[in-house]
């Protein structure tokens, strides 16, 4: 079950997420398992983490980044352009993301 996350927290990982760089990027084959496989890490240790989906790409930016959340049982925060963020949290991080309430 992908964590639910109300507006005000969206809106918190939005601004936190403006200072990344994408670090997960969607080439050409679109969503595939190594794709998936590359994701979890970045999930484990970051929490936040933008991703793009390439120009090459057919796939659609909002169905792919919906695709790998729920694939990674992580949230969508947002998607804009070609450029997405997810979010899962990770309690054994030594410094997790404190969201609001």
């Amino acid at each position: 079950m992908a964590t639910e996350l109300t507006q005000s927290q969206k809106k918190q990982l939005r601004a936190l997420g403006q200072a990344l760089q994408p670090t997960l990027q969607i080439g050409r084959e679109g969503v595939t398992g190594s794709v998936g496989a590359a994701l979890e890490p970045l999930l484990k240790r970051h929490e936040l983490v933008k991703g793009r989906v390439l120009q090459s790409s057919a796939a659609d930016p909002k169905e792919a980044a919906e695709a790998l959340a729920l694939a990674a049982d992580a949230a969508l925060v947002g998607v804009v352009g070609r450029t997405f963020l997810l979010y899962r949290p990770n309690p054994e991080r030594k410094d997790p993301i404190r969201l609001r309430e």
